[in-house]
């Protein structure tokens, strides 16, 4: 790629009855935080999918927290991030308590616990890293097929809506990606999600109900 257009954000979308995928490329560019909140607002708020007044709206940020894992940490630092951030939104997935293979399904069960102790349902937002070109994120409506690149097919859907983050083609690319480019990706993406949660709030405030990040 040149490099003086590097930097350049290079973007898709394209909608279908079923099917509501953005995906654009580098997101070293902080317009694709823009981009992406924009996308996740005009799903959830927008579209027949949307967030009503009877959902909790929570982040589920799907990801190993072990150093050795590359790529597939991306969700547990978004979550970090959200930690120090703040956001009204309820999430779960950070380095202190990831949310893996392990123990999706019971922190799927928790996250509709929390929302009907508030007369609620959750309206989950799934948040992972997954093969696919290198740096291009894709919002689908639906829910994230966990493991299903990877034959793995045991796993519960997540998610109304899902983001997937492309690490590069191959499961390596996955498994071995640069840990600076990880913390850059999860960065952007977190501040997508906080202007995303802050342009929620100020639509419809009292969709909201402060669940503490966990």
């Amino acid at each position: 790629m040149n490099p003086q257009r590097k930097h350049e954000l290079v973007w898709l979308l394209r909608r279908r009855k079923d099917l509501f995928v953005c995906m654009y490329n580098d997101l070293a560019n902080r317009g694709a935080a823009l981009f992406l909140a924009d996308t996740l607002y005009r799903e959830c708020c927008e579209s027949p999918n949307r967030i009503t007044g009877r959902h909790m709206p929570m982040f589920i940020l799907i990801g190993s927290a072990h150093p050795d894992c590359g790529g597939d940490r991306l969700g547990p630092l978004v979550g970090d991030i959200l930690d120090r951030r703040g956001v009204t939104c309820g999430y779960m997935g950070t380095s202190a308590r990831q949310i893996d293979a392990s123990n999706l399904s019971y922190m799927l069960r928790l996250a509709r616990s929390l929302a009907e102790l508030h007369n609620r349902r959750p309206y989950v937002i799934a948040v992972d890293a997954a093969t696919g070109m290198f740096g291009r994120v894709k919002v689908c409506r639906g829910a994230l097929l966990p493991g299903e690149g990877n034959g793995i097919n045991h796993l519960p859907p997540v998610g109304r809506v899902h983001l997937t983050i492309g690490m590069g083609m191959q499961m390596n690319d996955l498994l071995f990606a640069r840990p600076s480019v990880v913390q850059e990706m999860a960065e952007v993406v977190a501040e997508a999600l906080v202007r995303f949660d802050a342009a929620l709030l100020q639509k419809e405030g009292d969709y909201h109900a402060a669940v503490p990040g966990s």
